[in-house]
């Protein structure tokens, strides 16, 4: 299937090369968001830094680990790739 793009208002096909470009574009493109994904992924979840705090507090004060173990759960589902 011949892909398409539009010059000033008609549908022009894509040349093999130009087509073979924008595949390579749209692969890298792919890469890179698939790149960023656990980084989005925990900020998305990791909590308010007010929220974290008050989690340090009560740790330090009740001997627990309640901030380490959420930071520990959200680092384990969003794994940094390895470089």
């Amino acid at each position: 299937m011949a892909m398409h793009r539009m010059v000033n208002g008609e549908k022009v096909e894509l040349t093999p090369e130009e087509e073979a470009e924008l595949l390579v574009e749209w692969e890298a493109n792919k890469k890179a968001q698939e790149a960023r994904a656990w980084l989005e992924g925990r900020v998305r979840s990791y909590p308010k830094i007010e929220e974290q705090l008050d989690m340090l507090f009560h740790d330090a004060l009740n001997g627990t680990t309640t901030w380490q173990d959420t930071i520990s759960d959200i680092k384990a589902r969003y794994p940094k790739p390895k470089s």
